[in-house]
């Protein structure tokens, strides 16, 4: 089923026993949407405004306070690393970074007092009106800093120069002053720094050239006193003798290492006791006459022992025995001979390696004075030699500085005379002034959006700090508030109804009676679920639309075949007996001091299809009637007679008839005049009514204002579209 248009934001998917929980704020929450709707007009005449106000103040400062730029533009070159090379492209292998600092270093000489005082000191200068609008040159001075502006563009070898003043004659000619001076100065540095280098240079020169003199007639005493050719002969000679002389001696120390290594040896060979029982030296001693001969003799003692064994001779026999003390005996001459001959073949050996030792270490000794004395006219030699080519080389080095010197002197007057020896040229020249201040577009644009700022900032202020009640978003912010329903003012319905009372009877099917109808279904939804049949309405102060509330809600209510009563409870101001065209007494007061019945009390009224039991025709009816026994035996009976009882009752916070009705009554909500009642007060009478018998049903708002293009102004568009036509969509 597709959802009513009138149905209100806050009552969609609301639980019916559910109460809006809100955070108290200072501030309102702002809708944006909603604000530039319907303030769209003003924000209209607001950008109107500010751009009237941005021409006026246009057009004063182009009187009082104008200013006139003009501007020029200086072209930095790059420096040369060769003299002859080809100028080069600024924008080419990175030049842009090595002028950097020397473009920031131009800027900074541009404003540079010297090129300021310079200025101001010209006859042109003198004879302008910004000049002469100063009563010093100080204040000239002062005023020509702040309105030079030089500066880099990005990515360029350019420096832009600008300067205002609110005369457009004079901008050009104390622009054209500045770079004037500023390259008089720079080509004057130049010159002073070419003249001071060709003078470094030129005495560098000099004192090279003398240094070369002195050096060259040194080399020719020290040539002749020396000889320096024989000398160097001399020299190759001596390192020859003495190169043999350190190979000798290191031959003898190898032979000297190889000698003690033999004598080592045989030391310990001599020691050796099993050194006679080595083949190769029982060979030796075996050629020894003696020993052959005890050999011999040894060897025929076996051969006549062997033929007495075989003629039968027993080991135990005499001649036996006494063959064998005899070779016993050989055999130890024997060997003693052969110990004693290689003790003395040792002892010779020794001697002789020992002798031979002797003879290296002599040697050695020997060769040490030979040595030193070589080395000695060695060295000399040398320090001369050394002596003659250090001259030479402080001639070569003393040549390579002339040289230099004299390089850097062409090169510098090369590069002097070269067209793009000064780095700093002037590329534009100062243009014609120009109106810079005030810049129209800029200044009224500007003035417009900060009216337009104002104008916004206000109004936001404006609904931010306002704690009225004026849409049903506003009824969220406060605490333990339910939304019952949306009553719109009497403009927003087309059919166009003069006043709110008796609309509902005038035009049933109308936007007004909708309305109604809808706060009706919501009401009745919590009542009937939970069996109440009394109801108050009930407002904050005087003007709510209570009266009206009740009188339609009771109409509505009897269009939906409910047989309602309405009560009116308001003893100060009675308006239910007015509004329906009835008798205003006897009335309710009468009926509870017992002086009328209940039956002459009431009146019907047909149009409207419900009863009325108006106040009374007594102002001064204490509230204290409303809380006796006589009120609830009243309510008893009207609780059996009549399906809904509503009660119009006076202004809670102005009278107290609405806490003791709470008292009695099953329910009671509370009718909210949008754009009336501050969020502050509606809360605190909430917590008036809560505690009593009375069940607080919710807020009614009324007297809702759509907002152009807003939510409700569409719905209402579309209730209407729906009306005449039928259809469900929106109308386009």
């Amino acid at each position: 089923m597709t959802q009513n248009p009138l149905m209100p934001v806050s009552s969609v998917n609301v639980q019916p026993e559910s109460r809006s929980v809100a955070v108290t704020s200072r501030f309102s929450p702002v809708d944006h949407m909603r604000l530039f709707r319907q303030y769209v007009w003003l924000w209209i005449v607001a950008a109107v405004v500010g751009v009237a106000l941005g021409v006026v103040v246009s057009l004063l400062c182009n009187y009082f306070v104008p200013r006139y730029t003009s501007i020029s533009r200086l072209q930095v070159t790059g420096s040369l690393a060769e003299v002859f090379d080809a100028p080069l492209d600024p924008h080419e292998g990175g030049q842009l970074d090595a002028l950097r600092t020397f473009i920031n270093n131009m800027i900074l000489t541009l404003k540079s007092p010297v090129v300021l005082d310079d200025t101001l000191k010209r006859p042109d200068v003198k004879d302008t009106e910004w000049f002469n609008s100063f009563h010093s040159a100080e204040d000239a001075y002062e005023d020509l800093y702040e309105r030079v502006k030089a500066f880099r563009p990005r990515d360029s070898s350019i420096i832009e120069v600008k300067f205002s003043t609110p005369r457009e004659k004079d901008a050009a000619i104390v622009l054209q002053a500045i770079n004037q001076e500023f390259l008089r100065g720079y080509r004057r540095q130049l010159g002073n720094r070419d003249d001071d280098l060709r003078r470094m240079m030129s005495t560098e020169r000099d004192r090279a050239l003398e240094e070369m003199e002195a050096i060259r007639k040194d080399l020719t005493d020290f040539s002749e006193q020396n000889n320096i050719a024989v000398i160097r002969a001399e020299g190759s000679k001596e390192q020859i003798h003495y190169l043999t002389l350190v190979q000798t001696k290191a031959q003898l120390e190898m032979l000297l290492e190889m000698t003690k290594l033999n004598y080592t040896e045989e030391v310990r060979q001599g020691n050796d006791p099993q050194l006679n029982e080595r083949p190769e030296r029982a060979a030796l001693q075996d050629q020894d006459p003696f020993i052959a001969e005890a050999r011999v003799m040894i060897k025929r003692l076996k051969e006549f022992k062997a033929n007495l064994i075989v003629k039968g001779f027993g080991p135990e026999h005499r001649q036996i025995k006494e063959i064998d003390r005899n070779i016993l005996v050989k055999q130890n001459e024997l060997n003693q001979s052969r110990t004693e001959m290689q003790r003395m073949a040792s002892s010779i050996r020794l001697s002789a390696g020992q002798q031979e030792l002797e003879g290296i270490y002599r040697q050695l000794a020997s060769m040490e004075p030979q040595m030193a004395a070589a080395d000695a006219q060695l060295r000399d030699l040398n320090l001369k030699i050394a002596e003659y080519e250090q001259m030479e080389e402080s001639l070569v080095a003393t040549q390579a500085r002339h040289d230099r010197a004299a390089e850097l002197l062409a090169d510098i007057r090369v590069r002097s005379d070269r067209p793009d020896a000064v780095r700093v040229s002037v590329l534009q020249q100062p243009t014609v002034a120009e109106l810079t201040f005030p810049n129209y577009p800029v200044m009224i644009s500007g003035v417009a959006l900060l009216v337009l700022a104002i104008t916004v900032g206000w109004v936001y202020l404006t609904e931010m700090l306002d704690q009225r009640i004026k849409t049903p978003t506003d009824v969220n912010l406060v605490p333990d508030a339910t939304l019952l329903g949306v009553i719109p003012m009497t403009t927003e319905d087309p059919s166009g109804p003069q006043a709110v009372e008796g609309v509902v009877q005038e035009d049933p099917s109308g936007l007004m009676a909708e309305a109604f109808r809808q706060v009706r279904t919501e009401i009745m939804a919590r009542m009937d679920r939970r069996g109440y049949k009394t109801l108050m309405l009930v407002g904050a102060q005087a003007g709510c639309g209570t009266s009206a509330m009740v009188g339609n809600l009771a109409t509505s209510l009897s269009l939906n075949g409910q047989k309602v009563l309405v009560v009116d409870a308001n003893f100060r101001r009675p308006s239910q007996g007015q509004l329906f065209n009835t008798p205003t007494a006897p009335g309710l007061a009468e009926v509870l001091e017992e002086s009328a019945s209940l039956g002459d009390a009431i009146s019907h009224v047909d149009d409207a299809g419900i009863d009325l039991l108006p106040a009374g025709g007594r102002e001064t009816t204490a509230p204290e009637i409303l809380d006796g026994t006589a009120f609830q035996n009243l309510l008893a009976k009207l609780e059996s007679d009549y399906d809904v009882i509503l009660f119009d009752a006076p202004p809670a916070l102005v009278a107290s008839d609405s806490k003791l009705l709470c008292q009695h009554l099953d329910a009671v909500a509370v009718v909210v005049r949008a754009k009336s009642e501050k969020r502050g007060m509606i809360s605190r009478m909430l917590r008036q009514l809560e505690g009593d018998r009375a069940d607080l049903l919710g807020l009614i708002l009324n007297g809702v204002q759509s907002s152009a293009g807003g939510y409700f102004r569409k719905n209402y568009q579309a209730f209407y579209h729906y009306r005449q036509t039928g259809d469900e969509s929106l109308p386009s």
